[in-house]
């Protein structure tokens, strides 16, 4: 797992603590903090959990950047990188584990619940009505009609391979980073989606899931 973090101390801990709360527990939680000037120095201080790595930029080299500071910096198979505003739900690991257990996959995406600053439930959405296996090809042409049939970051996983296969994400766009990223990954092997919203993506002023090319 990597958290690529910059000025969200307010949604930060609890983002992180749904991490640690996952029922698959396996895991690594890589902080990269892209120099913040709040409180996310003393919040990831504070939770003093063994698998937190955490590490600070000197300076804010900005969101693409950093999302490739994680994928420097893991060392596990699979990877997500996760918005610090998110919030993913208990069984997220262990579902999308066991997709890539059960299919020959390299990338692992779900449904998603969107909710408000608060946390407030705002809708809840789906890509496809069931959960299936998806030929990657297939997918990219279905990507380009449709747009971003991915989903933000926070939804997918990915084989740590696949990215080796693919390279870093694209610096040089400031739009679609994430879809550019997955269209890569789908032409070197295919995906599965799970129909259960099992990460809460926030959408507030500032946010990546409302502003591209956040800092962070």
């Amino acid at each position: 797992m990597g958290i690529p973090t910059y000025n969200h101390a307010a949604y930060l801990r609890e983002s992180i603590q749904s991490v640690l709360d996952q029922t698959f527990q396996d895991f690594e939680l890589i902080i990269v903090d892209d120099a913040s000037v709040d409180d996310t120095p003393e919040i990831v201080q504070c939770l003093g959990d063994k698998r937190i790595r955490y590490y600070r930029n000197l300076k804010n080299i900005g969101q693409t950047p950093n999302w490739n500071r994680c994928l420097e910096l893991a060392r596990g198979e699979y990877i997500t990188i996760f918005h610090d505003d998110d919030v993913m739900l208990p069984e997220n690991l262990s579902m999308k584990v066991k997709a890539f257990e059960n299919h020959d996959v390299n990338l692992v995406f779900c449904a998603m619940r969107v909710i408000d600053a608060q946390g407030s439930q705002l809708y809840v959405h789906k890509h496809y009505p069931e959960s299936r296996y998806l030929r990657g090809k297939d997918q990219i042409i279905h990507c380009l009609k449709m747009g971003n049939c991915i989903g933000c970051p926070s939804l997918v996983a990915i084989k740590m391979t696949a990215f080796e296969q693919a390279g870093k994400f694209n610096e040089t766009l400031r739009f679609y980073d994430d879809q550019e990223m997955w269209l890569r990954i789908l032409l070197k092997g295919d995906a599965y989606f799970l129909d259960d919203p099992l990460v809460c993506v926030r959408q507030h002023e500032g946010s990546s899931s409302s502003m591209q090319g956040r800092a962070g």
